[in-house]
């Protein structure tokens, strides 16, 4: 039982999914960043734990899901696709994206309500218009 590159390819991009999500809360909420800005609780490292399981599980009964598969490829492009969805909407919102659910308005927020070409949510409005009407 060896494992494969695709469970580094996990560990890798966890790694830079919190260290990057952390720089981002630091560089638009300075005043409010903690060592909770890299979203690491008990909860999601068992989480995380049994995922890991999972892998070693899957390795020892069914090898033959690990490695170069379509499977494989296919789970890499969407944590791909999803931080550049997720990164590019922090970057679009700045300092009106935090990690916290807010039960009232910040005197700086500002809500983002019209489409105007220039974020995240008008490609994705976009994307999703061409895979309806096609």
């Amino acid at each position: 039982m060896e494992i494969g590159w695709e469970f580094y390819a996990f560990i890798l991009a966890l790694f830079f999914f919190h260290i990057s999500g952390g720089m981002l809360a630091a560089i638009f909420h300075p005043d409010d960043f903690s060592r909770q800005s890299f979203l690491l609780s008990y909860a999601y490292s068992i989480a995380m734990g049994c995922a890991i399981a999972e892998y070693l599980i899957e390795l020892k009964f069914w090898p033959s899901m690990k490695g170069d598969t379509a499977l494989v490829y296919m789970g890499i492009s969407m944590i791909l696709l999803g931080e550049l969805i997720r990164k590019t909407a922090i970057l679009t919102a700045k300092s009106n994206f935090t990690q916290d659910v807010a039960e009232n308005k910040s005197k700086h927020h500002q809500l983002f309500q019209k489409l105007d070409g220039t974020g995240i949510g008008d490609l994705l409005s976009f994307a999703l218009r061409i895979c309806i009407h096609h």
